[in-house]
């Protein structure tokens, strides 16, 4: 789902948020995963943190650069 810039989603909310449609959505104890990481980005967490059991930290990529 293609989501641009200007959007208004303010009020978009999961099928689990049961509650008044005046109220922001997000209030749920539900949880979902969106995957938003550029490719390379990810590849890199994936194989110099995760696989090698590392904690590369808040913002680190484990390759000695970080994410702002």
């Amino acid at each position: 789902w293609p989501v641009t810039m200007g959007m208004n989603t303010a009020f978009w909310r999961l099928s689990s948020d049961m509650y008044s449609l005046s109220t922001r959505g997000g209030y749920s104890a539900h949880a979902d995963w969106m995957h938003g990481w550029a490719p390379d980005f990810l590849n890199v967490l994936v194989t110099r943190c995760l696989q090698q059991s590392r904690d590369c930290g808040v913002n680190a990529l484990g390759d000695g650069r970080e994410l702002y």
